[in-house]
């Protein structure tokens, strides 16, 4: 099943609006945008502690990668005076937006006014900016906090290295960031009978016929996280691990065999940094 999803992606990246395409198919099919949120997700929660815990009322907040639904930042939206979104894609959906908005303001998190377009996210603090690199951002030491969920783990090592180095630069002295990354194989999310490491058994001359760059994977481990972290001036204030409790029943490839036993198992990892 995995490798024929592989197939759709790798098709779907060679033809004219094939992003467009698949935003269409995960959508309209499968009837996401009419599909009501039913809880609040715990990693929202996590941002929020972290927010309460270490930078109370924080002015200004960065993020990229912030998806289409742009829930987390519907659910943060009271907690500063504005939410800077930055997405390389335009994945914002307005319908699916609006229905969260509608959940949140039926539990008193927020106070409802209907979202059509990006325009209207004004209401809730949030400015959305797509298509749009965070690199060419120049609002140095204005933020004071960032957040991520699960985007690092589709962005090239270079790449993270440059954003981090970018993001250090925005970011007041002390300011605070929290992230959480999934460190497994995204094709056993659809694919129960994959193993949730299933990908780290390839070669990289292998592994580049099912990394597409509409689902692509840095396979990178939780140390190699701490060290761009580390050369990108943040001291990790924090870092939650979940292990896989699977056994690998399978033979690991040759340049996986740098890491540790614990690096190379880690399912996933909530992250607290601080600018030093």
């Amino acid at each position: 099943m995995w490798k024929f999803k592989s197939f759709i992606f790798n098709l779907l990246s060679r033809i004219p609006f094939g992003e467009k395409l698949l935003r269409l198919l995960q959508i309209r099919p499968l009837g996401r945008s009419r599909k009501k949120t039913q809880s609040i997700n715990p990693i929202w929660k996590k941002h929020k502690k972290v927010i309460d815990t270490y930078c109370s009322n924080p002015k200004f907040i960065i993020e990229f990668g912030a998806g289409n639904s742009l829930g987390q930042n519907l659910y943060l939206s009271n907690v500063s005076t504005e939410q800077y979104l930055y997405d390389l894609h335009p994945m914002f959906n307005a319908k699916l937006a609006d229905l969260t908005a509608l959940y949140l303001s039926s539990i008193g998190i927020l106070k409802y006014k209907k979202i059509q377009n990006r325009n209207d996210l004004k209401y809730y603090n949030i400015k959305y900016f797509a298509p749009y690199n965070v690199l060419d951002c120049n609002l140095n030491d204005y933020f004071d906090y960032s957040s991520s969920t699960n985007t690092l783990e589709h962005i090239p090592f270079n790449e993270l290295r440059m954003i981090f180095t970018k993001l250090h630069r925005l970011l007041k002295n002390g300011g605070i960031v929290s992230l959480q990354v999934d460190y497994s194989d995204h094709y056993s999310h659809t694919d129960n009978k994959l193993h949730p490491l299933n990908f780290l058994k390839y070669n990289e001359s292998e592994w580049i016929k099912y990394n597409h760059k509409l689902h692509y994977q840095n396979r990178l481990r939780h140390s190699d996280y701490c060290e761009i972290f580390a050369d990108s001036g943040f001291c990790i204030l924090d870092s939650k691990i979940e292990y896989c409790s699977i056994p690998i029943n399978f033979k690991i490839a040759k340049e996986f065999s740098k890491y540790e036993q614990n690096s190379i198992n880690s399912l996933n990892c909530f992250f607290i940094l601080q600018k030093k």
